[in-house]
């Protein structure tokens, strides 16, 4: 199996970015989070397919890739990276509007009843939370199943109703 983006560190200096441009904190934690939502979302709208060329692990922390976890240790490391495509953006931007503004604390009980996490952790710390465990878990990752959102420029773009046209109670 492919994966969607080259490396790894494409996507985390993405959810950097986006984190800057919105001014919301990104702790190492945070980004580890996302990465294993982003990784866990994608496996399971593709049937198993990979976002990223990488390798979560159970850890005391939680789920970590730990090639990822061993280059941020001590700050940002300086790695060319390359900009994911427009779809893998678009779905970048999906668990970043679910899961960006959520405090560390709420992403670190959403990985402890994760099933994948659960299941790797009992087979013991260091244990691979395999994408097919991924896949296979409830709904934890998956960003919710809407109609299709578009994005201009980073933005979510939505449909404009006139007021004549939208049901009653609903705003605009």
């Amino acid at each position: 199996m492919k994966p969607a983006v080259a490396s790894s560190f494409d996507v985390a200096e993405w959810f950097i970015r986006q984190s800057k441009r919105e001014h919301v904190h990104l702790s190492p934690l945070k980004l580890h989070r996302l990465m294993y939502l982003a990784q866990a979302g994608y496996a399971k709208r593709t049937a198993g397919e990979p976002l990223l060329p990488s390798m979560f692990v159970a850890s005391e922390l939680g789920p970590i890739e730990p090639n990822l976890y061993r280059a941020f240790e001590h700050g940002t490391p300086k790695v060319a990276v390359r900009d994911p495509s427009e779809q893998v953006r678009n779905f970048l931007l999906l668990i970043w509007h679910k899961y960006g503004d959520k405090p560390v604390d709420a992403l670190n009980r959403l990985m402890s009843a994760d099933p994948a996490f659960k299941k790797a952790e009992a087979e013991g710390i260091g244990s691979e939370i395999t994408l097919a465990m991924m896949k296979g878990g409830e709904e934890t990752a998956e960003p919710e199943k809407t109609a299709p959102l578009r994005f201009v420029r980073g933005k979510r773009v939505q449909q404009w109703l006139p007021p004549a046209a939208r049901a009653p109670g609903e705003s605009g």
